[in-house]
Order: C-alpha cells, then sequence, then structure tokens
C-alpha cells in the first residue's frame, strides 16, 4: 500500500522509503537467516539460529553486543500472523548448546 494522505490540510506522502532496510526482518550478522535467536541471560536478539550456533562455538559463548556469558540460546516462534497491530502468539523453544561448548564451558571454571 501507500499513497498520500490529507493531514492538517496538508498532503503526507506514506508510501515506502526508496532504499529502506530490506533486512529489516534478517538476522544483522549473516543478513539471511530469519531473527530468531534470543541470547540469555543478557536477553539480546536479532540473529539466526545458525549465528547463535556459530557464536557459541567460535565467541566462547559471549554476547557479540554487551560480551557477557551465553548460558542458553532460545528460538523464538511466532504463531499466525505478526503486524504492529497483531503480535499473535510467541512461544519460546529451548535450543541445545553445542556439546564442544558445554565441554569448552567446564574446563574453563575449573
Amino acid at each position: 500500500g501507500g499513497g498520500r494522505v490529507a493531514r492538517d490540510g496538508a498532503d503526507v506522502n506514506v508510501e515506502p522509503r526508496a532504499g529502506a532496510d530490506v533486512h529489516a526482518e534478517s538476522c544483522w550478522i549473516c543478513f539471511e537467516g530469519p531473527r530468531v535467536a534470543v541470547l540469555l541471560e543478557c536477553g539480546h536478539g536479532g540473529i539466526c539460529m545458525a549465528c547463535a550456533a556459530r557464536l557459541m562455538r567460535n565467541k566462547a559463548g559471549q554476547c557479540p553486543m554487551c560480551r557477557q556469558r551465553v548460558t542458553q540460546v532460545v528460538q523464538l516462534e511466532a504463531s499466525g500472523c505478526v503486524s504492529a497491530s497483531n503480535l499473535g502468539l510467541v512461544r519460546v523453544a529451548q535450543a541445545q548448546m553445542p556439546s564442544e561448548w558445554i565441554r569448552e564451558s567446564a574446563a574453563e571454571e575449573t
């Protein structure tokens, strides 16, 4: 949609901007996967599960935004139509931690 809307006697253009961010729903690391992973305990997200798994293997389990240790990765799953007016239901599914990260993490704590 889009078009022009009269507001207080003036026309306001409501067409989507040229060059609008086409990656708004994509992972901010790879720009490909859906933004469904959330890192706990800090709660930062905006990345896909593949990047979350790579982060856990390659970055010693640290959040790339705040460097806090990540204890879990959860996957958000939206059911139904998700829009600004209807957020739908969000279900959180716990992801399995990579076994090599768990072993490395345990070794670092000893």
